[in-house]
């Protein structure tokens, strides 16, 4: 009789488990139903944000546009001025003049018309160059995780490469939307001849995209823009050195 009253209320006590079990069920129900709920709310909220950042990749491309536009509309003034002033200082109606230093950097700088590293290459570097509390100046809406340590401009993950700075049409326009703030791997890059050496990651970039590799006598223009200037004795009239174009 003992064991049969255990077993009895060994009995009854499941019996109140099994209750109490069938009555949180409907408890279970509604909280997976909230996170279900609270899930599709995160994902609209990511949608936003994706959306949000792609309307501000478009703001600072057209930012980029009207900044080159306002640096044509002051650079095309002082290349006239300068232009005329070799003019007048050739004497003796000789032409002395040769073309304005500003337009020959702005107009045949290979770089400009070219983009193909930005769309080769996967542009991974250390994750301090985003993050604005280090000094780091690198945009981090335009990167993503590669590892723990790196991160990596997005659209270079994976091929095809793409940097999502990069507003160029390969081998006609190029320009870098955050050149200012671009990795410390971009700046280390080289264009092929630039600097009087060759460069394989130039030459790589342009034979990927059917491009020439660069040669020195691509570089001629500079030479060209330091010629022809009238040497009066004053070192004030020296040609400036043209300023580094905001090329990919």
């Amino acid at each position: 009789m003992h064991h049969v009253r255990d077993l009895t209320r060994h009995i009854a006590d499941l019996i109140v488990d099994v209750r109490d079990l069938i009555v949180d069920v409907p408890n279970l129900i509604v909280d997976v139903r909230d996170l279900i709920v609270d899930i599709a709310d995160l994902a609209d909220d990511v949608a936003d944000l994706m959306r949000d950042i792609a309307d501000l990749i478009d703001e600072v491309r057209d930012m980029n546009d009207d900044v080159n536009d306002v640096m044509r509309d002051v650079i095309d003034p002082i290349d006239g001025t300068i232009a005329g002033d070799c003019r007048r200082s050739g004497g003796g109606g000789e032409s002395r003049a040769r073309p304005p230093p500003f337009a020959a950097a702005r107009m045949t700088h290979p770089c400009l018309s070219c983009g193909a590293c930005c769309a080769t290459f996967r542009v991974a570097f250390h994750w301090s160059e985003a993050d604005p509390a280090l000094g780091g100046p690198v945009p981090a809406a335009l990167t993503e995780p590669l590892d723990p340590h790196r991160l990596v401009m997005r659209g270079t993950r994976s091929l095809p490469s793409r940097c999502t700075a990069l507003d160029a049409e390969i081998g006609v326009r190029a320009g870098c939307t955050i050149y200012p703030s671009r990795p410390s791997v971009c700046r280390e890059v080289e264009a092929a001849w630039e600097h009087g050496r060759p460069s394989p990651q130039c030459d790589r970039a342009r034979t990927a995209h059917g491009l020439a590799p660069l040669q020195p006598g691509d570089w001629a223009w500079r030479e060209a823009a330091n010629e022809g200037w009238p040497d009066d004795g004053d070192h004030d009239r020296d040609p400036p050195t043209p300023a580094p174009p905001l090329a990919a």
